[in-house]
């Protein structure tokens, strides 16, 4: 028996149907199901009568519901009772540069912790509950986690100073898709790279794709690539000073934008709702920190 099918048979229960289980997951009706069916023959017995319109609990079902919750919150315990460091009643949220400042206001008054990392480390620290939520651009999502709609990011451009369009504020993705554009070795398959590479084929281009190493930034890319240019997340642009950089941002026509999820354990739904309607209002945390971020601004990445 593993913990992931009795979440996602506590998720049925609480949904209500297994397409609604499915929706608050944001994976298929299908593994659900036979998620739960597998727990079902672990267990010898149907946990769920599917006869009717809606399933409803058997007698065994109504009986290893407590127990299901129960093991989620010892699993839960359990990783508390061994985490190093002094025990403080803080909100520890992922991020990534430019998105630190949606860490917007719970109705308690806790201290928050925004940990700038990688995308995937993000969502590993959510999964392992070293993180309580955390802030994921695209839908490159764990099926294991409750994703929770943010809106979308929108896209810049990333010229180098001396670009032709570098004198522009707005370009015109139809002026940018002939010339090389640069993305980071693995962006291929990420949504950033699928909102770009659609924009260009559908101006008529097939892009020239021109790959960086994960060693370099994707602004000594495009300083080092002739006429190309790059995209990066707006939020993330407006607090670095292009000048230093040697790189111009620009404003893109038609624009392009990227959804950001909240993503919390399913366990934790009302938790991470009552987050994101704070996040979409706006709302700002008094007391937050942001461990890990860029310090210089030099050498920031394009986050996926």
């Amino acid at each position: 028996m593993e913990l992931r099918q009795v979440r996602y048979f506590l998720a049925v229960v609480d949904a209500g149907t297994f397409t609604a289980a499915a929706r608050e997951l944001s994976i298929v009706q299908s593994a659900v199901s036979q998620q739960v069916a597998r727990l079902e023959r672990e267990l010898g017995t149907a946990l769920f009568d599917r006869t009717r319109r809606s399933p409803v609990l058997t007698v065994a079902g109504q009986r290893f519901l407590p127990a299901a919750r129960d093991l989620v919150e010892a699993e839960r315990a359990a990783r508390r009772s061994v985490s190093t460091g002094p025990v403080r009643d803080v909100l520890r949220i992922g991020v990534t540069a430019g998105l630190d400042h949606r860490t917007g206001a719970l109705t308690e008054s806790r201290p928050i912790e925004a940990i700038a990392l990688p995308s995937a480390e993000r969502q590993a620290g959510v999964a392992d509950g070293d993180l309580d939520a955390a802030l994921v651009h695209g839908l490159d999502l764990r099926p294991d986690l409750l994703a929770l709609p943010l809106g979308a990011e929108r896209l810049v451009a990333v010229v180098a100073h001396r670009h032709p369009l570098a004198g522009r504020v707005i370009a015109g993705v139809g002026e940018l898709a002939p010339l090389p554009l640069v993305l980071a070795e693995g962006a291929r398959g990420t949504t950033l790279a699928d909102v770009v590479l659609h924009a260009c084929r559908a101006e008529g281009v097939e892009p020239d794709v021109v790959t960086f190493a994960a060693s370099v930034t994707p602004f000594a890319a495009v300083r080092a690539t002739a006429r190309s240019w790059t995209v990066f997340y707006a939020e993330q642009a407006a607090a670095i000073r292009p000048e230093p950089l040697h790189v111009r941002f620009l404003d893109l026509e038609p624009e392009l934008t990227v959804p950001v999820h909240l993503v919390v354990r399913p366990e934790r739904r009302a938790f991470g709702r009552r987050l994101a309607c704070a996040m979409v209002a706006g709302a700002a945390f008094a007391n937050v920190r942001v461990a890990g971020a860029a310090g210089d601004g030099g050498r920031p990445t394009v986050a996926t």
